[in-house]
């Protein structure tokens, strides 16, 4: 599957998330579904990888994808889930060079380990939503007009731009390596 499709879908997957929020403390289940995401993008990562070295890991993916949303009823991955064959076979929708993958995939692992930390954190909501919106944008870099619809793509700089406008000062200090 070309990696545009896996972006745009942790990109989706994000905007559901942070969109979800009720409240100011977590809610019964909350923490285990988000867990239950983050592992999910990081297997897409993890994909997205490997996709660039030629393999081709689609299915593994739409299994994975398959547990998350029947185990916590998300419709907005169903959609996806049932477009899977469409997806699998589908051109690229933006170009990638292997300099600017590795760069915005390291700095959403990076903010991934952390919203991990705050997700498992018994005060950390206000913490995990602000790293969701930080994120929103990021994959945005690879996106084109696909199946999934949306835009055009952003510039690294421009995603990494605004990531750092929801960006804590502390935060903008933590991730000083991911700036232009």
């Amino acid at each position: 599957m070309d990696i545009s499709y896996y972006y745009h879908i942790l990109g989706n997957g994000i905007v559901f998330a942070k969109g979800s929020r009720e409240g100011n403390r977590w809610k019964f289940g909350e923490q285990k579904r988000l867990n239950a995401e983050m592992s999910l993008w990081k297997g897409m990562i993890r994909h997205i990888e490997a996709e660039v070295r030629g393999e081709d890991n689609a299915q593994e993916f739409f299994e994975e994808l398959k547990e998350v949303t029947f185990k916590f009823r998300m419709p907005y991955y169903l959609k996806i889930f049932n477009m899977r064959e469409q997806l699998m076979i589908a051109y690229p929708s933006a170009e990638c060079n292997k300099e600017d993958i590795g760069f915005i995939n390291a700095f959403l692992l990076r903010l991934l380990d952390d919203l991990t930390l705050a997700v498992n954190d018994k005060g950390g909501k206000d913490q995990a939503y602000r790293i969701l919106n930080v994120m929103h944008n990021i994959p945005r870099v690879f996106y084109g007009k696909d199946l999934l619809g949306g835009s055009g793509p952003v510039t690294v700089k421009d995603a990494v731009d605004f990531a750092r406008l929801s960006m804590t000062p502390e935060m903008k200090e933590k991730y000083i390596d991911f700036t232009f």
